[in-house]
C-alpha cells in the first residue's frame, strides 16, 4: 500500500501519503504507544519489523520478545499477542532477544534470536527450535543476527562475528552442507546486521563495521571472494556510514540502505550511492 514503516529505539512509525504524494500531505502514525503503553518508550529497542503474507504485523525487540498484531483500517491495533521467550519448552520462543524475522514461501516465520534459530508455524500456532549443526556457528556464539533463504534454497546465517554460514542441500543428497565464510581477514570484531537478495539475484551483506558486501547473482562460485564487491564509506562518498542496518529494493530496482547516519540508495547494479 506504499506505506513506509520505521522501527528503532523507542519507535514504530508508519509514514503515509494522504490523498496524494505532495510533501505537505505526509502523515506519521506512532504505533509503539498503542502496543506497549506510553511509559518508558525509550526503553524499547526494536530490531526488526515486517508484515507477513496474511497481513499480520511482527515486531522483534532486543530483550522483550516478539509481538504479533494486525492493523485495523483506522490504524488501530487489533489481536495483539506477546511472545516473551521461554527456553524451557521446545514449542515456545527460545529467547527474548529477537534480532531478525523472515517469512518463507510456505508462510513459516523464521526467527533469529540470541540462542539460535527458531521458526513459527502459523498452521500450528507454535514455535519450534531449528536444529542447526553446531559447526555452522562461530565458536561459542549462537546469536543469529541476520537471515536469508535465497533463490537456490540456501539458508544464509549472519552472526555477531565476522562470519557467515551458508547451509545447502545438494541435489539428491540426504544431508546438509555447511560452508563458513569469513568476511575479512581482520581479527577485529564485526557483525552481520542484514542479508538481502535482490530480484536480479545479487546478495547484499550489511555489516556493523565493514560496510556492504555485494555478491553478483551471475557469479558461479559464490565463495570466490575476489569477485565480491566491497563498498566502504571511505571509497564511496554516497555511503554515509559503514554501519548498515537494513536493505530493501523498490519496484524500480533501486536498492535502499538504512545506515547508522541516514538513508541512501543506488539505482545501479554496481553501487553508486546517493
Amino acid at each position: 500500500s506504499n506505506n513506509i514503516w520505521i522501527c528503532g529505539n523507542g519507535m514504530l512509525d508508519n509514514i503515509y501519503w494522504q490523498n496524494n504524494t505532495a510533501a505537505t500531505n505526509v502523515k506519521v502514525q506512532h504505533f509503539l504507544p498503542q502496543i506497549v503503553g506510553t511509559n518508558n518508550l525509550k526503553g524499547w529497542a526494536l530490531n526488526d519489523f515486517f508484515i507477513d503474507h496474511s497481513g499480520n504485523a511482527w515486531m522483534a525487540t532486543n530483550d522483550q520478545g516478539l509481538f504479533k498484531f494486525t492493523v485495523a483500517p483506522k490504524n488501530e491495533i487489533k489481536s495483539a499477542e506477546h511472545f516473551i521467550g521461554n527456553d524451557q519448552s521446545p514449542y515456545n520462543l527460545p529467547n527474548g532477544a529477537v534480532f531478525n524475522l523472515y517469512e518463507d514461501r510456505s508462510g513459516v516465520i523464521w526467527i533469529g534470536t540470541a540462542k539460535g534459530l527458531s521458526k513459527y508455524n502459523p498452521s500450528k500456532s507454535r514455535f519450534s527450535t531449528v536444529q542447526i549443526p553446531e559447526n555452522a556457528f562461530p565458536q561459542n556464539r549462537h546469536a543469529v543476527t541476520a537471515l536469508l533463504a535465497d533463490k537456490q534454497n540456501r539458508l544464509w546465517l549472519g552472526f555477531d562475528s565476522d562470519t557467515l554460514s551458508i547451509i545447502s542441500s545438494p541435489a539428491g543428497a540426504k544431508f546438509y552442507k555447511n560452508e563458513k565464510v569469513a568476511l575479512s581477514f581482520s581479527a577485529a570484531f564485526n557483525q552481520v546486521n542484514v542479508l538481502y537478495q535482490s530480484r536480479a539475484g545479487d546478495i547484499y551483506i550489511g555489516t556493523l563495521l565493514r560496510g556492504l558486501y555485494m555478491i553478483p547473482g551471475t557469479l558461479k562460485n559464490i565463495y570466490d571472494k575476489q569477485r565480491w564487491v566491497h563498498i566502504l564509506a571511505d571509497n564511496y562518498t554516497g555511503l554515509p556510514s559503514n554501519n548498515i542496518y537494513t536493505i530493501t529494493e523498490d519496484k524500480n530496482g533501486i536498492i535502499w540502505l538504512g545506515t547508522y547516519k541516514r538513508v541512501c540508495c543506488s539505482d545501479h547494479a554496481l553501487p553508486k550511492f546517493q
